[in-house]
């Protein structure tokens, strides 16, 4: 949203630069066809000197009159203030024009081949920077209506991004509650052990680590679960972590890896006399993508019942957010083992 915000004063700061330098040429230029009037009119009778000096006399009485009526900024009003404060300055130049022609021309000067001319030619002009105006304006309003639909959009994705969030974390504090329980009257001190992974966990879900992190954050946040899941099961469960040491500063946004991991734990099902081997495995492709597996035994979905899959489908959710095009994500069956496997591309330059 800063940046939307910082993106917007942007405009409106060229916006406004480009309506001064506007209205600065529009008078230059009306100068320059005042003075070539007076020069051509043969009842004034001026050499080009005086003419320039009435071209230009006219036109700073102009650009005083347009500056009360709020020009060049008033081109950013409503439609019909643009429309009143031209014809407002109209009638103020014209009215400053006739009395010019008659203090240093007379009576004889104020005929139709001088004012009607002129008056026609004001009206050209000061209708073309009105025209000018409300076309600008006109551009102001839709940009501005497309920035605040791209406002309103930013917001619906943060909203969902924190709704998403919002459910990860009680759907692992249950878990570990409920892992605690069973280890409270057996095993006091293992207990104790995983209500300080659990406080790690919450004080980190309290943090709100918000999309930016890395591997190497995510490992750190995922070391008290899996803490906690190996007090929980002991010699029958055996984690194996492998990361590439080159990957370990690569993007990765907060809780992608968790919900995958306690998906292969709950759902994964061990030979008989053998503990349950989840392997968590990271490194680079082929392409230069991250990738992530996370392997158990077991077959895709043989235990799966109503309500479960939760922190899957919200990875799935959050990447389509944060790694639109950009992402795979894919739960398959090889050789006994179920692997959920995660690919992140950078973004394009």
């Amino acid at each position: 949203m800063a940046r939307e915000s910082s993106r917007a004063e942007g405009r409106a700061e060229s916006v406004d630069r480009l309506l001064v330098v506007a209205h600065a040429a529009f008078w230059w230029a009306s100068a320059v066809i005042f003075s070539t009037l007076i020069w051509a009119s043969p009842a004034l009778g001026y050499d080009l000197v005086q003419a320039a000096l009435g071209g230009a006399l006219l036109a700073a009485m102009g650009v005083v009159s347009s500056l009360v009526a709020g020009f060049p900024r008033a081109a950013l009003l409503a439609p019909q203030s643009v429309v009143l404060r031209t014809s407002l300055v109209l009638l103020l130049w014209f009215g400053v024009f006739a009395g010019y022609t008659y203090r240093f021309g007379g009576s004889s000067a104020l005929v139709a081949s001088t004012l009607v001319p002129t008056l026609v030619l004001m009206i050209v002009l000061l209708g073309s920077w009105a025209a000018v105006a409300l076309l600008v304006q006109s551009a102001i309003a839709r940009e501005g209506q497309a920035l605040r639909v791209e406002r309103a959009l930013a917001d619906v994705r943060e909203q969902r991004l924190a709704r998403l969030r919002s459910q990860l974390a009680p759907h692992f504090i249950c878990n570990a509650l409920n892992a605690i329980a069973t280890r409270v009257d057996e095993a006091p001190r293992a207990a104790q052990r995983m209500l300080a992974d659990l406080g790690d966990l919450v004080r980190d879900a309290l943090q709100d680590p918000g999309d930016r992190g890395t591997v190497r954050d995510e490992l750190t946040r995922l070391e008290p679960y899996l803490q906690l899941e190996r007090a929980r099961f002991e010699d029958q469960l055996a984690l194996e972590l492998a990361a590439a040491p080159e990957v370990l500063d690569h993007d990765l946004p907060p809780l992608l890896l968790q919900p995958l991991v306690e998906n292969a734990i709950r759902h994964g099902t061990a030979a008989p006399g053998h503990p349950l081997a989840v392997r968590i495995e990271l490194c680079r492709g082929a392409g230069g993508e991250l990738v992530a597996s996370v392997t158990n035994p077991g077959r895709l979905g043989a235990s799966a019942r109503p309500g479960q899959g939760v922190g899957v489908e919200n990875v799935r959710r959050r990447l389509r957010e944060l790694y639109p095009g950009r992402h795979e994500l894919a739960l398959f069956e090889d050789q006994g083992r179920v692997v959920a496997s995660l690919r992140l591309w950078d973004a394009a330059p």
